[in-house]
């Protein structure tokens, strides 16, 4: 029937949907990566390519939303340069953190207005790396910062 040959073709796709490894390079790119535009999308680990800053202001956040995301900072920093919210804002998410090429005296995600990782609703795996994230008004910097239900 048309309804069992629909079904087929769906689970057949998602079954042979393989999980790709992109390297990011742009800022504006990074932001996106909870999109399917340019093959961005959920599933897909994210290699950063080089450092980064997103910018400031409220637009400098890099929002997970859905799905499931392994980034790599591969070394390199993502970092923000004045801003309300984390460098990552994770709401409903579930992401894996990780350094492959860790450094101790280089942070992986550097927040210069809040946390590093700000999160409200998902899952947070950290696997490595160094989150440094702006004082928090007693001179301590908050690198992951959780709240919501």
């Amino acid at each position: 029937s048309l309804t069992a040959f629909l079904l087929c073709l769906v689970l057949c796709f998602a079954v042979n949907a393989e999980a790709k490894t992109i390297t990011i390079k742009d800022p504006e790119d990074l932001k996106n990566i909870n999109w399917s535009n340019k093959g961005f999308g959920p599933g897909n680990t994210y290699v950063i390519g080089n450092d980064m800053t997103l910018g400031d202001g409220e637009y400098a956040t890099c929002r997970l939303t859905k799905g499931k995301f392994t980034i790599d900072f591969n070394g390199h920093t993502v970092q923000n340069a004045n801003n309300a919210l984390g460098v990552f804002s994770i709401s409903g998410a579930e992401v894996t953190m990780k350094d492959s090429k860790v450094s101790s005296s280089k942070p992986s995600v550097r927040s210069y207005g809040a946390g590093a990782i700000d999160m409200t609703a998902g899952k947070l795996t950290i696997s490595g790396g160094n989150y440094v994230g702006a004082s928090n008004g007693t001179n301590n910097p908050v690198g992951l910062h959780v709240g919501g239900g």
